[in-house]
Order: structure tokens, then sequence, then C-alpha cells
């Protein structure tokens, strides 16, 4: 090869290896320019976010009555123990208003207590419409808690919104003295019927004589309206004024003053104020049959009233126009302000689910079974001296047909507008006022307290 071509091969190779070289420092460079991503630099979705640190403990008033009785320290107490949560109870002395009077100074103070115990219609409305409350429509569906499928008939709605879970609820029935029924020779009531065989039975009951009455009720302002609470029909009209001059009032009021003045089968008014009639005086053995709420029951076997005769449960009867049972129902809601709203709902979905079977009392669910009130009424049976089964209780207060509704009035200054109805109601029972007179100044004085309630 001579020197030319040489000197040219030469150069080819050397301008080859540098062409080489040259494209591995770029790939090099170009693994070098891009930075190392930080959690800094990571975009938020792409960054490990911490999980949130759920908070265990939870607050809540109650009375002292309720915070010392056994059942609701052993609520707590698996509560706690199923769920890992600690529950610190605000005791507030006292009860009725005068408990609810400082719950409502520490409200409106902003008192973060996360849970409050309320314990009747009057309270949950109340609290419901005054805007201290949690609204719980979202927490209801974050924790798939089938409310609707759970209580029915037992939830109380405020603008579409749901402010506190019923827990439990005390409903009425007919107890009956069947020594009395016996010495009558008169079947024992099955719980399907009507208020006019109510009537038929207890004067079959009357006895003179040996003064026996077929039936007793109570001076309480809701027996002056029963028959319209069965029908539901509200105390209220659309307007907000007091409904009581629609005719179902004063049908109902008449009908309870002639259970006495008429057809004789319980005493007067006079009598019961009287004679000090209570709301213990079934157990004197003397009356055939009374119409009462189920915590009735809590005496029935107590040794304290002495007795030598057995007693039954039954349905309490209703008539054409209404088929509903009445009740009571006891609920818990969630401060507005409170510290630990989700924590509040576990524990307040829980009791609304399991606090009966510690307290002993009906659950305000719609899928109550026979199980479930052999956990509340088993020690009631167990100890009637074979009077009751939990059979009798179950078939008596919920599988019976009827519908629930509450066996007070319920709203705007409700409280006022039931003692105006006894007030007056009393007077047309005593005979000192005609029954159009008693509807037209309850009318009138239930829609002053209406109005200066909203002022």
């Amino acid at each position: 090869m001579n020197l030319k071509k040489l000197i040219a091969v030469m150069v080819c190779v050397l301008i080859l290896v540098t062409s080489l070289a040259g494209c591995g420092e770029k790939k090099n460079e170009s693994k070098e320019a891009e930075p190392k991503k930080t959690v800094q630099d990571t975009p938020k979705d792409e960054a490990e976010t911490p999980a949130k640190e759920i908070d265990k403990t939870i607050t809540m008033y109650a009375s002292a009555a309720i915070a010392e009785t056994e059942g609701f320290i052993a609520f707590n107490k698996a509560f706690e123990e199923d769920t890992g949560f600690k529950v610190e109870v605000n005791v507030i002395p006292g009860s009725g208003p005068e408990q609810y009077a400082k719950i409502d100074i520490s409200l409106m103070a902003g008192e973060q207590v996360d849970i409050i115990r309320l314990d009747n219609s009057n309270v949950q409305y109340k609290y419901g419409s005054s805007g201290l409350l949690y609204p719980l429509n979202d927490l209801i569906k974050s924790n798939n808690y089938e409310a609707e499928q759970i209580h029915g008939e037992y939830l109380d709605w405020y603008d579409g919104n749901l402010y506190y879970l019923p827990t439990e609820v005390s409903l009425s029935c007919v107890l009956y003295n069947k020594q009395i029924f016996d010495d009558a020779n008169v079947p024992y009531p099955d719980g399907s019927w009507t208020w006019d065989e109510y009537i038929e039975t207890a004067k079959k009951l009357n006895n003179p004589s040996k003064r026996i009455y077929g039936s007793l009720m109570q001076t309480w302002e809701y027996y002056l309206y029963t028959l319209a609470r069965q029908q539901k029909v509200s105390g209220y009209k659309a307007d907000g004024t007091s409904n009581y001059d629609d005719p179902a009032f004063a049908n109902s009021l008449r009908w309870f003053g002639e259970l006495s003045s008429v057809h004789e089968i319980q005493p007067s008014w006079l009598e019961m104020k009287a004679s000090n009639i209570g709301w213990d005086s079934f157990m004197s053995g003397t009356y055939g049959m009374t119409f009462i709420g189920g915590w009735h029951l809590g005496i029935m076997n107590s040794p304290d009233y002495q007795k030598d005769w057995k007693w039954g449960i039954t349905a309490p009867p209703t008539n054409p126009e209404g088929n509903n049972n009445f009740g009571s129902v006891q609920a818990l809601a969630i401060n507005k302000n409170a510290k630990n709203p989700e924590g509040a709902f576990e524990y307040v979905a829980y009791a609304a689910k399991e606090q009966y079977k510690y307290r002993k009392i009906t659950p305000a669910r719609i899928d109550v079974s026979k199980e479930d009130l052999e956990v509340v009424f088993g020690d009631v049976a167990d100890k009637s001296d074979g009077s009751v089964t939990v059979e009798n209780i179950y078939k008596a207060f919920v599988d019976n047909g009827l519908g629930f509704t509450s066996e007070k009035i319920v709203g705007v200054a409700a409280s006022e507008y039931n003692s105006i109805i006894l007030k007056e109601g009393e007077l047309y029972l005593v005979g000192e006022q005609s029954l159009e007179d008693t509807i037209a100044k309850i009318k009138q004085q239930a829609d002053l307290a209406i109005v200066n309630a909203d002022q």
C-alpha cells in the first residue's frame, strides 16, 4: 500500500472512533440530566399521603340518673371493647327540663361535647329544629348505615335531614288481671280488637260490690286525645297554628269522658283526683284492664306490690279511623360543634342497633324479632309465675299489624300546648265547661303560645 492510501485509511478510522465516542457521551448526558424525583417534587396524587389519624375518644352528655345505671355503664364498656373507642361522660345534674336547660347553655357557648341524649319526643323536636345538631345524612351515607330500612317510622325528618337516630321505644299495651277475667267468666283479649270491644269487655268485668272497675286510664293529657293520635291527626295546621279544632280532637275528648260518665267502666276524673288513683294503681288488683305504656312491665313482678293474681298483656285496641300504637322514643344526636363527629356517629349507630340489650328497652327498629325481645323481656316472663311469655309480649308490642305514632302532640310550644289541653280538658271532664267551649279555648290559647314561642 502506498503512503497516500495508508494515510487515507488512518484518517477514516480516526473519524469513526471519534464519532462513536461522541454518541456514548450523549447517552450518559441524557441520563445525568434527568434529576431524581423527591417527595417535594412529586405531584400530590403521586406522593405517599400519610393516613389520617383517627380520634378514638368521644364525649357525651348524660344525666346523673342515666349515667349511674347498670345498663348504661355496661353498654359503654361493651362499645369500648368492641371498637377501641374511649367514652367520656359529661354528667349533667338534674333531670328533665332542668337537665336540658344546662345543656342548652353549653351548646350555645360552643361546647364541643360530641353526643346528646334526647329522652322524649318534645326534646327531639326542640333540638331537631333548633340548628344545634349535626346533620347525619352524609355520615349515614359514608358509613352505609341503612337508617330507613332499620328504623322506618321511628325516624323524624327536618327539611330532608336526620339529626338523631332512635335507640329505644316504649310502646303502649293493655295489661289485664286474669283473676278478674276468670271470676267474670270472660275470655282473655287476644289483641285484635276495637275500642268498642274494649268497652264491652270492661262492662262485663265491672263488679261494684267488690269495687272493681273494668278499666283504668290515667289523668295524663294524651289520654284526652287518644283517638286523634291513633289517626295521626296533627296538632298543627300547615300554617303552624293549632289544629285542635279538627273534629277528631273533640271526638276523642268526648269519648274519653264517656268511659266513666256513660259507660261507667272506670273512675271519673274527680274520683281519680280525690282518691289519688295513680300510675301504679292497677297493682291494687281492683281493675280488670289498664291501657298504659310498656314501661309498666317493670313493676308487674315487683315484690313491692303484694298480689295473688296472674296478669296478661295484649295490644291496644284501635278504631276504624286509626290503627296505630303509641309510644315514646329515645334517641341520640351529635352536637353541631362536636369535636369528633365521625367517632360520635360510630357510637350513635352502634347504640341504635345494640343498646337495647343492655338497657332492657324495646329497640326502635322495624325488624325487631322475638329473639330480640327475649333479651329485653326474658326476665319479666321468667319471673311472672307463669303469667306471660315472651311470645305474649312480642305479639302485644310488635306482631300485631299496628303502626306507630308519638303518644303526645309534638311541635312548637308543645309543652305549653299539652298543659293547656290538660287544664281546659279537666274543666270539661268535671262538668264545668261545654265540649265546644273547651275546644275553642284550647285552640285560642295554643295559638297564642305558638306565636309567643316564635318571637
